[in-house]
């Protein structure tokens, strides 16, 4: 999985490169490539710690329309496997959109290294067990805060901390069905580091 992230992050480094037009829309336009922590919260039918892990790869594009509000997307990946068992777990494949404020700007508008974005939308998770192949295909919601560090004025560091809720979610993180129940509202959390890359100048 570290690999995937590696190999993200040189493309991202390379389209823009290779981004030559640097145009007002370019200017407005960031790619992002992350790499972090998963953490089960429901529904509880495993122990939280033995499935999650450092199993979430994220690839993202973010639009600023003005100095405060943004929209985003992204494609994540994040897998809970148990810590002793190789055949229980789960795989999500999540799409989301988002709408992005920058928070530090509405506070005290300025020029700054230093941003902080909160994020929220909804998006499909698609799920798969690695138990027996049942699929677990949902929508969901999330809401989270990006704090971003400008390294230049086209390459940035940032961590992601993200709640997200799954709506009808079918099985649990152990990728088995929950007992007793044929759907439930189920949420995690990841906690991300990652590189960003504006394209125009």
């Amino acid at each position: 999985m570290k690999k995937i992230v590696a190999i993200a992050t040189v493309a991202i480094l390379s389209v823009g490169q290779a981004s030559a037009q640097e145009g007002s829309f370019l200017s407005k336009v960031r790619l992002e490539a992350a790499y972090g922590y998963n953490m089960a919260l429901s529904p509880d039918n495993v122990e939280r710690a033995d499935v999650s892990g450092l199993n979430t790869v994220q690839l993202g594009a973010n639009y600023q329309i003005n100095n405060l509000w943004g929209v985003r997307g992204t494609y994540s990946n994040t897998t809970f496997k148990h810590k002793d068992f190789d055949n229980a777990g789960v795989n999500y494949n999540k799409l989301t959109a988002e709408a992005t404020f920058e928070v530090l700007q509405a506070i005290s508008p300025s020029e700054s290294k230093f941003q902080l974005a909160a994020h929220t939308g909804f998006g499909i998770n698609f799920g798969k067990s690695k138990a027996n192949d049942q699929k677990d295909n949902m929508g969901n919601f999330q809401i989270g805060l990006k704090p971003q560090y400008s390294i230049t004025d086209r390459i940035g560091v940032f961590l992601d901390g993200t709640y997200i809720m799954n709506f009808s979610q079918n099985m649990g993180y152990n990728g088995l069905s929950i007992l007793g129940e044929e759907s439930t509202t189920g949420s995690y959390v990841t906690g991300l580091i990652g590189v960003s890359f504006k394209l125009g100048q």
